[in-house]
């Protein structure tokens, strides 16, 4: 298992916009912020936030749109936000993934404020649903940190019947972590239409081929004293399918195709560290 980071911005659109049929445009947006007490990589974060809103705007999602970060609190944000900059996880109304930053700048004016100014490529994702909020799944048992060469296991809970994927991000690649593919060897694969009843509690890895103790955890670069990594599940009310290369955008694709009152996803961090 190799290592994720993570920092999710999550986009709430505030809005009745449920006439939109569930559909997604690509647009050229701008965004900038002005700060004078964030680093650079902030306040670039932030010029990418705006230019979102505006992607938003531009794709016709244009009521109350509030863009507001929610991000783990590890000991290096600025990674996390670098990397996970480019997707935006939402509540209602619209999604928007960056495809492409075309341009970035930061200049100082007479003033001493520090001026960000950012083109994106983004692709919107327009809903005409809303989130169930009687749709939902509980996660025990992650904690922040684990050493290199440790076990994780977690429990998964859901409050209703449904499908589960997990996927494994960091700065270096992506994976799916659950249901598990091997495809050297077949029969090490885990089963992609299992139902999860409501209730029960699902202690992972549920597969009996994987180590008894848990998930293996170690830093994929020994020279590397940590790694930031993200888990994120995706619990959905029907089967569907993840059959690309998985990457940070292809995963996000993945999720933003399915309506949102049939899916559910959660994140959390954890970070590999050398003892």
């Amino acid at each position: 298992m190799k290592a994720i980071p993570h920092i999710l911005l999550t986009v709430l659109i505030l809005s009745s916009l449920y006439s939109f049929s569930q559909k997604k445009e690509k647009v050229i947006a701008k965004g900038e912020f002005i700060s004078r007490d964030l680093t650079i990589e902030q306040t670039k974060a932030k010029a990418i936030d705006d230019a979102k809103r505006n992607a938003l705007i531009l794709a016709g999602v244009s009521e109350a749109i509030q863009v507001s970060d929610f991000l783990y609190q590890f000991e290096d944000n600025e990674k996390f936000q670098e990397i996970f900059q480019g997707f935006t996880s939402t509540e209602t109304g619209g999604e928007v993934l960056v495809e492409e930053v075309l341009s970035e700048s930061v200049e100082i004016d007479g003033d001493g404020n520090m001026i960000a100014n950012v083109e994106i490529v983004a692709t919107v994702y327009k809903h005409k649903s809303k989130r169930d909020p009687a749709f939902n799944f509980e996660v025990e048992d992650i904690v922040e940190f684990y050493d290199n060469k440790e076990f994780m296991k977690f429990t998964f809970i859901p409050l209703r019947e449904g499908y589960l994927k997990i996927f494994n991000v960091n700065e270096h690649d992506a994976s799916v972590l659950y249901p598990y593919s091997d495809p050297e060897d077949h029969i090490l694969n885990e089963a992609t239409d299992m139902l999860f009843e409501k209730g029960k509690e699902y202690i992972f890895p549920i597969s009996n081929l994987f180590d008894e103790n848990g998930y293996y955890l170690e830093l994929a670069y020994p020279e590397e004293e940590s790694e930031f990594n993200l888990l994120i599940f995706v619990f959905t009310k029907y089967d569907k399918s993840f059959r690309e290369e998985a990457t940070v955008k292809s995963i996000m694709n993945w999720i933003y195709d399915i309506p949102m009152e049939d899916r559910v996803v959660q994140q959390y961090g954890f970070v590999i560290r050398e003892r």
